[in-house]
């Protein structure tokens, strides 16, 4: 029985006082900016994505002397757990308003610096009107048809008289029906 305990003890001070040692190893992030779709008509969204930040850190995106901000997210590792390095993303919405061509979206984090460059091409053609009517890229596009509600409401009032005229019709059919009594 001492042997037994000696053998545990033994073995409990080799594994738990060895002390792995790990050393912090400098692995390389992967900074990138990525658009998608990378091209598409003046006025129309695209969105950005930049990956390298440190999660929580702010990222700045400019495109065609505008910028915006978005925060850094964790990237998920394998096992389901957040990833506490600079391995997150950061992702916005973009308006295209440069004039066609390419022009290059840019994004830096306020931690880790600059992430990276990505051309988005707007693409020469017609404009995409916004749903609040402001034009991105110049030039409008027509109005056509209309709100709906003074068709609508016409249509509903018309509709609620029809039924009432058919409605007193039959009501006076049925009353005179009944009046002139049984056929024998």
């Amino acid at each position: 029985m001492k042997k037994l305990a000696l053998a545990v003890m033994a073995t409990s001070a080799l594994v738990l006082g060895s002390g792995l040692v790990v050393d912090a190893v400098d692995y390389p992030i992967a900074k990138s900016v990525t658009v998608n779709p990378t091209s598409g008509l003046a006025g129309s969204t695209f969105t950005a994505k930049a990956t390298g930040c440190v999660p929580g850190e702010i990222v700045t995106f400019g495109y065609n002397g505008a910028s915006k901000t978005a925060t850094c997210g964790a990237a998920a590792l394998a096992s389901g757990t957040a990833a506490l390095v600079a391995n997150g993303s950061a992702t916005t919405t973009l308006v295209a308003r440069a004039a066609a061509g390419a022009s290059p979206v840019t994004a830096s984090g306020a931690t880790t610096g600059a992430l990276g460059t990505a051309d988005f091409t707007v693409i020469p053609g017609k404009t995409v009107v916004t749903q609040g009517g402001e034009t991105n890229g110049g030039g409008t596009l027509p109005a056509t048809g209309s709100n709906g509600t003074s068709t609508g409401l016409m249509l509903g009032f018309g509709s609620l008289l029809v039924g009432a005229g058919l409605f007193a019709t039959a009501r006076t059919r049925r009353n005179r029906d009944l009046s002139v009594g049984p056929i024998a």
